[in-house]
């Protein structure tokens, strides 16, 4: 029994060294970024580290990169495994110009992949310039960092990419090359994703590369937070698992760890969701549109509201902003749009549950028709401009003409665009052709437009 049990403790312990003989080389290929070990870190700024596969740049297939514009972003690889003075690590970099202002420092952590960690003194800093004296250049270029100095010691590798002034370079990185890669006993969650948002919860799935894991460590908090220290916790037994008490039309990130027992994985990167904004109850508050969206449970949105049928809208688009000429004395900022051309736009409320029970409701507003940038008379528009509230009655998913209530200048018009000036109080009833209440969750549409 004692040489059995000698065999087999051998036959892991080979197996286990085998295991985490895999040497790092790193094309950026997967459908995932960062790659499986691999770790990002967003420091400031609008810009992250992320992959492409542009034709004009490509070396082999994808890339990783980060993009002008002002930003500290880290990319770090897995443990490596120093075991010989010729250990080195090396990668291909290249930029789309000469611009001044990008700095890619390359550096080295003997203990973990906090920034902190890591040696102040870079291995190698690379610097753009606005000439020829620039670090980077339009081509591909390997560059190779001896690892010797670090022989017998298990290191992370950290690329950090910084532009200070904003008009920086894309800067390309491909084909990362290096030693062995210590593949940890507990390895990190890979592919967390979301799924199933509501206004409190939201659904998340992972993959186990384990595959024998029953217990992980969640951590989630508000997208504008930075400290994961104020992250709340929370065990997850099941896989997948719901995390519930969540705000409405609000932004988390959230990561995962699994709990090996003795031992926890590292954190996984995090992915941010959003869950959707409650449905308004009657009576909403005033909306003044101080600000136009008002908030991102508005939106605005390009696109014509047919003759006849549904329009086909825009998100994102539209002309609505806000002003700040008062349409009378006190009513303060005001939501504005000027009507010309074929400009067509939509202001989008919120979802707003008018209940089940056939009670007739109303949206009541101040509208003025003035000339352009102040609030005088305007010019006598022609027949093609209009105004209109509209009533989404799936929640926003189409806008049927047949539910609108419009003032044209067309002849006949019970409604006449024209006489939008003075300004008027409006009180529209929320009923459909035939008279009958509009009844559950439905969205407003306030449109202008000119064809």
């Amino acid at each position: 029994m004692k040489k059995l049990f000698f065999l087999l403790v051998m036959a892991i312990m080979f197996a286990m060294q085998g295991f985490a003989q895999t040497p790092l080389n790193e094309g950026f290929e997967g459908t995932t970024f960062p790659p499986d070990e691999w770790n990002t870190v967003h420091v400031s700024g609008s810009i992250y580290w992320e992959s492409d596969n542009d034709s004009y740049y490509t070396l082999s297939g994808n890339y990783a990169q980060t993009d002008y514009g002002l930003h500290e972003n880290w990319l770090i690889t897995p443990k490596l495994s120093i075991e010989s003075d010729e250990d080195s690590i090396s990668f291909y970099v290249r930029a789309d110009g000469n611009y001044a202002g990008t700095t890619l420092n390359v550096k080295v952590s003997t203990t973990d992949r906090e920034t902190s960690s890591f040696d102040a003194t870079a291995l190698l800093t690379l610097t753009s310039a606005n000439d020829a004296t620039s670090d980077f250049t339009t081509s591909w270029v390997r560059h190779a960092i001896d690892l010797s100095a670090y022989n017998g010691q298990e290191i992370y590798i950290a690329f950090q990419s910084t532009d200070t002034d904003g008009y920086g370079i894309l800067l390309m990185m491909d084909n990362v090359q290096g030693p062995n890669i210590v593949l940890p006993s507990c390895p990190k969650p890979t592919d967390l994703a979301a799924s199933n948002p509501t206004t409190s919860s939201i659904d998340l799935s992972w993959v186990d590369p384990l595959g024998t894991a029953s217990s992980w460590n969640i951590e989630y908090m508000l997208a504008s937070e930075t400290d994961w220290a104020n992250a709340i916790p929370e065990v997850a037994t099941t896989n997948p698992y719901t995390i519930s008490n969540l705000l409405h039309s609000s932004t988390y990130k959230v990561r995962i760890q699994t709990d090996c027992g003795g031992e926890q994985s590292e954190w996984s990167s995090p992915i941010t969701f959003t869950t959707p904004c409650e449905a308004l109850t009657i009576p909403t508050t005033v909306e003044p549109f101080n600000t136009v969206p008002p908030s991102t449970c508005w939106s605005k949105a390009g696109g014509v509201l047919p003759s006849s049928g549904t329009a086909t809208l825009t998100p994102g688009s539209g002309s609505w902003y806000s002003y700040t000429l008062e349409i009378y004395p006190g009513a303060g900022n005001n939501a504005r749009m000027n009507v010309y051309n074929t400009l067509s736009g939509w202001l989008i409320s919120p979802s707003i549950d008018l209940g089940e029970d056939g009670t007739l409701y109303q949206v009541e507003m101040d509208i003025l028709l003035s000339d352009y940038a102040n609030n005088n008379a305007p010019e006598l528009t022609g027949t093609d401009d209009v105004f209109g509230i509209v009533v989404s009655t799936d929640n926003g998913a189409t806008w049927d003409v047949a539910n609108a209530i419009l003032w044209t200048n067309q002849e006949g018009a019970t409604r006449v665009y024209n006489n939008l000036y003075p300004m008027q109080h409006l009180s529209i009833p929320l009923e459909d052709a035939s008279g009958n209440p509009y009844q559950g969750i439905v969205k407003i549409g306030i449109y202008a437009g000119s064809t």
